[in-house]
């Protein structure tokens, strides 16, 4: 990235041996606190503030940003108090899109969800990272700043993989933080960490702006510069050497803002996985309106989701991955509920907006996953089929590797 400053490493985590990174598993210290030294059994989350950060970035743009803003608002305000109005709506009518589009950062939801809430993500986190260790790997929890604001995130590694060089960053999907339950009483996190293993990948999982136990302000661009401050902490810190960068629905999305940030390095092998992910924000929340409300608001709500500020477009990224020739693999549920029964909506997945934008052949079929010996024929695109659900983008991960990875463990 132009604009990046520096960097701050409080540990050199990439010189570390498998004994060395033993030392650094968390532990209950990491997540939980009593507040009430007379009652061990009242739990609270540990402030991310009160905790070392591992990874520090600062950028100039927001050095310029955080000293101009004052300035210019007191200017708007006294010469031009429309522009102020018009800005002033535009913040909450992208609030108010931000709270469905991205569930799990809304303050609302965690008050009347709990499962989303900071204190549920501290104790999912902590028991997750007992049953990990237990099972040979190494968890530590990452505190990743960029510009002051701090996110939560995991660093896991077997043992056996620890030092090996590669790396997956994995987003999860909306109202999904990386400590949620998420399939037979294992979290997102131990899911995704047992499926990247299989095929000697370690993982890092990072909670999006104000998701579990993140601090910042989620909007498109944040949610974007939270992923690639993840891709910035595996290169620079773990001088990782194969990198796969994966995010399952919403999070297909995050990926592909932070992929358009991103400056790659020739000397990292990267492959890219999209699991059920939306080609763009106004184009998927259009035709939800289209189809559970009217359909004449169909093109207002394209609009307003662009005027807003919320637009995330993922074909933009795909576009540049293709010109830098980066493998990119996309995965549609072949039971996905939503798009097999809706139409409109099926049209605003990735790969098929891909087909009508020229970015790949119109006729490029889907493969299903379980065909080894098949493929797109796309050139650095491949377009999967899983049989499952929308929900089932995580439990992609083994079968996408089994065919498109070949080592294994």
């Amino acid at each position: 990235m132009g604009d990046t400053a520096c960097f701050s490493l409080l540990e050199p985590l990439s010189a570390l041996s498998a004994e060395e990174w033993l030392a650094l598993n968390s532990d209950e210290e990491d997540f939980l606190f009593s507040p009430n030294p007379h009652d061990p059994n009242i739990k609270l989350p540990v402030p991310i503030e009160c905790l070392p950060v591992d990874f520090s970035l600062k950028t100039k743009a927001a050095a310029i940003s955080s000293s101009s803003s004052v300035y210019f608002l007191v200017l708007n305000a006294l010469f031009s108090p429309w522009k102020t109005t018009v800005a002033l709506a535009k913040y909450v009518v992208q609030r108010c899109i931000m709270i469905p589009l991205y569930l799990g950062q809304s303050r609302i939801c965690q008050r009347f969800y709990p499962l989303l809430a900071p204190k549920t993500a501290a104790i999912n986190g902590y028991h997750a990272t007992q049953r990990l260790q237990q099972a040979g790997f190494i968890v530590k929890h990452v505190v990743l700043e960029r510009d002051g604001i701090r996110y939560s995130g995991l660093l896991i590694g077997h043992k056996t993989t620890i030092t090996n060089g590669n790396w997956a960053l994995q987003a999860t999907g909306n109202a999904c933080p990386i400590e949620l339950i998420y399939y037979r009483g294992q979290t997102a996190a131990e899911c995704v960490a047992h499926a990247y293993f299989n095929h000697a990948f370690n993982t890092l999982l990072i909670n999006g702006p104000s998701v579990g136990r993140s601090q910042g302000h989620a909007t498109p661009e944040s949610m974007g510069q939270t992923q690639e401050l993840g891709i910035q902490f595996l290169a620079t810190a773990l001088k990782a050497k194969s990198l796969i960068l994966a995010g399952h629905s919403l999070g297909g999305a995050a990926i592909g803002l932070a992929i358009n940030q991103h400056e790659f390095k020739p000397e990292i092998t990267y492959m890219v996985i999209r699991q059920m992910t939306f080609d763009r924000a106004s184009h998927v929340c259009s035709c939800f309106a289209a189809t559970y409300i009217s359909a004449k608001i169909e093109h207002f709500i394209n609009w307003l989701v662009r005027w807003a500020g919320c637009e995330m477009d993922s074909v933009k990224a795909s576009k540049k991955l293709k010109a830098l020739g980066i493998c990119e693999i996309i995965i549609r549920a072949s039971e996905d509920p939503i798009i097999s029964a809706q139409p409109s909506v099926y049209d605003a997945q990735l790969g098929e907006t891909l087909k009508k934008e020229a970015v790949i052949p119109k006729d490029t079929p889907w493969i299903p996953i379980t065909s080894p010996n098949k493929n797109s024929n796309a050139g650095n695109k491949q377009l999967v089929t899983f049989e499952g659900g929308h929900n089932s983008g995580l439990c992609s991960i083994s079968w996408v590797l089994s065919k498109f990875i070949k080592s294994r463990v």
